[in-house]
């Protein structure tokens, strides 16, 4: 089936060859190709079914396989397969005997040490030690039969191309070997027609005018000095894009690239957010079809939506074309007419000729900038109606999510974000391609780009938008530098967005626009029930109305900025900023502009003061910068009032609160010092309840109840990752004596050698997790129980599964501990039965179960139980997961530390347990570890 480029299946055995697939599924990608593989497709009774893999191979133009020392899979099927063959082998045959397509076969290197789990007698192994002597001698039966089976396979694939490999890195050369060899056997059709069709005409007018529309893209805002707009060659600078999820049932949920979702769907649905990337991802396949037209490819037709929705309105009023404004004769009576606007020399009736013989991909692009939802609606139904016509014509169609219309029949895939190393390859591109002469400058450009993308989290999500990491790199080059400030950032950000609109007349200037979305970010901030991000379009018109005489001049005002700047998007019926910092800077600036005492009473005074409110915490901050840029004496007035408003005498809680919230404001106060002297006096009396001799004069109950305060309003030493750096051991003693009566039989003494590392001085909390949930995409990324632990965000994270704290370790920049690393940090350099020394553990040491707190406490709340090397809540608070598998094999993760519900005996450096990956337990937690940078 016609593909913009040449889809490769590949084929092999699941788990054991899990990263050798994706090596050649990278290689294929880097030559050109499509590649095709089991993960695309969902398991059926925990296999992936016969006649799914027949459709891969039915999509494929080649099939390359992988086979190690697994036979696989057998489909139990009398009649599809008599021969019990191996789903691999039955797809190899498929491929070859049916299809007539060529399979290129790498094998295992018979002398390359393998994983003793990955071999086929590995089953039978395991058997023996765990079943009774029938089920062995079964389970050895089918094991033999599978070896014998394996070689017949490898055998039978001798006869065609064949290699060796060994580890997963050895496979990319081989097939990127092997499919340039491929390529260099495909003989090229004669350059006038495809050889599967023969439609008279001539296309070559028209395929270079559509070259050269998809051949650039245009970046608005980026200039040097002749303020024209950079052109970019597509071809060098496209960055692949990704699906996140797939509404359909065929596709895995998960993260594939988009082109390779063309290869498994004829009739496609793409849903992305404003500035994802849609409309390039159509340019880039109609770029490629166009250059390979000569090699047998389908001629590419891209249209419009809107355009051709209104080309059809206006012929219809005309009595022009066809009687039915669905009929899907109407594609080819379009393209004609464009073709004659543009002198391209096509006509429609060879257009409709090529369509009705299968020779047409159909990129429509803008699904939801069709007038309006009774031209979409008909729109949509003349598309079913073109894919049910042209059966062998491939149609893409892209939408933005507000304006989607579901296409019966149609896969829908939404477009993800941009993955980090996606990222990566856009900065260097565009560095490259803005200083092709200056490789200083081109270095300089990048690093402080990237620096500035990685190095502040408020505007890493916003970088996962292809559109928004284009105005951060417009706002770098044109300034030399981005903003320090966030709100100069964001203001920037918005600015630049806003200005994009200015170019359609009637519309508002940007500064105009930005006024009225001030006023609607404030409402939804103080939305009656509560922050809001998105709310019904009506709402929002009733806020605006008083801007545009009227509700419904409102709602036309917002649904067209959804288009034109992408500000404001959305979902449904409903409508919400596109980034949750746009609507909390927005309102931030509204308040700003206000007078100062109806400033302060909104934010200070009275019962309902929002600035110690969670949800008001960014608008604050930002505020706070706001007020900074009109100079030193606005924030000494709004800092003296929030320290008016702990009282004449205030207690330990209110100082924790107060502080912690200005503590929060002062790091974006760039070069300003506060002057009253009762925020220094606050702070120092706050943070002795950490120092573990200043503690023991402060009761339990008040330094608990500072620390929740201080939690709340921003606790200053979570603000990232703080280190322990222990040395290299060796030699080291872990586990427990056979003398000592607590232990228990699985902590065993033994001796290790370990390198030097780190390891986080607190668990991993709440408060640092929740950043990992808002820059995901996935849902999967919050745990149990997520909304209640919000309300403490200095307590460790808990109810996380071992998955979660693996990913969350990476994107931090590090990883879980090994069990072994964990327990040298709790016995600190001299081997201790505990964190501090070998005195037996008190309430005073730590949160377990006879401390009868029940719940976690805030990190670091008991510093006296803080190893040598000054490492918290090693054995109390919650149990910690390791990177460690309990036995090989097993399945299961360690866990170590004692939590608020162990006892005493428990509450132990070599205390150890184990549980399966996927649990999620109201104990358990986990803090970073890493190589020493």
């Amino acid at each position: 089936m016609a593909h913009p480029v040449p889809v490769v299946f590949l084929s092999s055995t699941s788990d054991d060859l899990k990263e050798h697939r994706a090596q050649a599924a990278e290689a294929a990608r880097e030559m050109g190709f499509s590649p095709l593989m089991m993960e695309y497709f969902p398991a059926a009774g925990d296999q992936t079914s016969l006649p799914k893999c027949r459709e891969m191979v039915d999509a494929a133009e080649l099939v390359i396989v992988l086979v190690a020392h697994r036979y696989g899979w057998v489909p139990e099927d009398p009649v599809e397969n008599p021969d019990r063959r191996s789903i691999t082998w039955l797809e190899c045959d498929y491929a070859r005997r049916v299809k007539g397509i060529e399979v290129l076969s790498l094998l295992i290197d018979p002398k390359y040490i393998w994983p003793r789990g990955f071999y086929e007698e590995y089953e039978a192994t395991e058997a023996r030690k765990t079943k009774p002597r029938d089920e062995y001698l079964k389970v050895l039966d089918e094991v033999e039969r599978k070896e014998r089976f394996l070689e017949e396979f490898k055998n039978e694939l001798s006869r065609y191309f064949r290699r060796t490999f060994t580890d997963a890195a050895s496979v990319r050369p081989l097939v990127m070997a092997a499919l340039a060899d491929w390529r260099r056997r495909q003989t090229p059709d004669p350059p006038s027609t495809p050889s599967t069709t023969t439609v008279p005409g001539d296309p070559s007018a028209y395929l270079d005018g559509l070259r050269e529309e998809t051949s650039h893209f245009e970046v608005q805002g980026l200039t040097f000095g002749d303020n024209k707009a950079y052109r970019f060659p597509i071809g060098q600078f496209y960055i692949p894009l990704t699906t996140s999820t797939s509404v359909g049932a065929e596709m895995r949920s998960g993260s594939i690239p988009l082109l390779d979702a063309l290869a498994l769907h004829r009739k496609l649905l793409v849903v992305g957010d404003p500035g994802s990337g849609k409309s390039t991802f159509l340019k880039r396949v109609a770029f490629q079809l166009c250059n390979e037209y000569a090699l047998g490819r389908p001629l590419p037709v891209r249209i419009d939506a809107s355009v051709f929705s209104n080309y059809i309105s206006q012929q219809m009023a005309l009595k022009q074309g066809p009687a039915d404004p669905c009929s899907p004769e109407w594609i080819a009576a379009f393209v004609g007419a464009h073709c004659d606007d543009n002198n391209r020399n096509l006509s429609a009736g060879y257009v409709r000729a090529m369509l009705r013989a299968g020779q047409c991909y159909v990129l429509i692009d803008g699904l939801d900038e069709a007038p309006d939802e009774v031209h979409r609606e008909r729109l949509v139904q003349l598309i079913r109606a073109a894919a049910g016509a042209f059966k062998g014509c491939r149609f893409v169609v892209t939408s933005r999510p507000e304006g989607k219309v579901p296409i019966r029949d149609f896969e829908e895939v939404l477009i993800g974000d941009l993955e980090p190393e996606a990222i990566r390859e856009f900065l260097a591109k565009l560095a490259s391609l803005l200083y092709p002469a200056d490789a200083v400058k081109e270095r300089q450009f990048r690093t402080e780009l990237e620096g500035a993308v990685n190095g502040r989290r408020e505007i890493r999500k916003m970088t996962r938008n292809p559109v928004m990491l284009t105005a951060l790199a417009v706002l770098q080059h044109n300034n030399v530098k981005l903003p320090e400030k966030r709100v100069d950032l964001y203001g920037s950000i918005l600015v630049w967005l806003s200005k994009q609109r200015t170019k359609k007349p009637g519309r508002l200037p940007a500064d105009e626009c930005l006024l009225r979305l001030r006023g609607l970010a404030l409402a939804m901030q103080d939305h009656e029930d509560g922050r809001r991000r998105q709310v019904k379009l009506g709402w929002a018109g009733d806020k605006l109305a008083k801007y545009f005489g009227g509700r419904e001049a409102a709602e036309k005002f917002l649904r067209a900025e959804q288009t034109d700047s992408g500000i404001v998007v959305s979902r449904g019926n409903e409508i919400g900023y596109w980034h949750l910092t746009f609507q909390e800077y927005l309102a931030a600036l509204e308040i700003a502009g206000w007078e100062d005492a109806e400033q302060f009473k909104l934010l200070v005074e009275g019962a309902d003061a929002k600035i110690y409110k969670p949800e008001w915490r960014e608008p604050v901050l930002l505020y706070a910068g706001l007020l900074h840029n009109a100079g030193p004496r606005k924030v000494d007035a709004l800092l003296r009032r929030v320290l008016d408003k702990m009282g004449e005498r205030p207690g330990l809680a209110d100082r924790a609160r107060c502080v912690g919230l200005i503590g929060a404001v002062l790091p974006d106060l760039v070069g300003y010092k506060i002057a009253d002297g009762r925020y220094e006096e606050s702070l120092g009396l706050v943070m002795d309840i950490f120092d573990a001799e200043k503690s023991k004069r402060v009761p339990f109950a008040d330094r608990l109840a500072a620390a929740e305060a201080l939690g709340q309003a921003g606790d200053p030493r979570l603000k990232g990752h703080e280190w322990v750096t222990i040395p290299e051991s060796r030699g080291y003693w872990i586990g427990a004596q056979k003398n000592d009566k607590e232990a228990w039989p699985d902590e065993t003494l033994r001796k290790v050698d370990l390198a030097s590392f780190r390891i986080g001085k607190y668990p991993v909390t709440v408060g640092q997790y929740s950043r990992f949930v808002e820059e995901g995409t996935a849902p999967d990324r919050e745990p149990q129980d997520w909304e209640g632990q919000q309300e403490h965000p200095n307590w460790p994270v808990v109810n996380v599964t071992w998955h979660q704290a693996t990913a969350y370790c990476a994107w931090a920049g590090g990883r879980l501990p090994t069990e072994e690393e964990w327990e040298r940090a709790a016995r600190g350099p001299k081997c201790t039965k505990y964190p501090w020394g070998n005195d037996d553990v008190d309430p005073s040491r730590a949160n377990y179960a006879e401390s009868k707190v029940s719940h976690p406490t805030p990190v670091g709340l008991y510093p006296s139980g803080a190893s040598e090397e000054r490492v918290l809540d090693l054995i109390g608070n919650v149990l910690e997961w390791t990177a460690s598998e309990w036995s090989e094999g097993s399945g299961t993760r360690v866990w170590r530390g004692g939590s608020f519900d162990v006892n005493r005996r428990d509450a132990r450096s070599s205390y150890r347990g184990h549980v399966r990956p996927d649990v999620q337990d109201r104990l358990l937690g986990f803090r970073l570890a890493g190589g020493i940078t």
